[in-house]
């Protein structure tokens, strides 16, 4: 499954999925619209393996609920500064 990230810098999920099935022996593949369309999907396997930048590790760690703390304040907008 390919999907947006929630950021400006990311890459396109259908280029990356384009780009997948060029490659020999590729598995089949499916464009997500976003993180939790992807988690939904893939929510009878037994297993998932989610790959990308820390960003979406921790945007996809928060949406299972097994982050390794309890954040009491939300630090998404940390991933998306811009320079004054």
């Amino acid at each position: 499954l390919f999907c947006n990230v929630t950021s400006d810098r990311s890459a396109n999920a259908g280029e990356m999925e384009r780009a997948w099935k060029n490659a020999p022996a590729a598995p089949p593949s499916l464009v997500c619209s976003n993180l939790d369309e992807a988690l939904l999907k893939s929510s009878g396997e037994n297993r998932r393996i989610i790959t990308g930048s820390l960003h979406f590790i921790g945007e996809a760690m928060e949406r299972l609920s097994i982050a390794p703390y309890t954040a009491t304040t939300n630090e998404m907008g940390l991933n998306d500064w811009t320079m004054r």
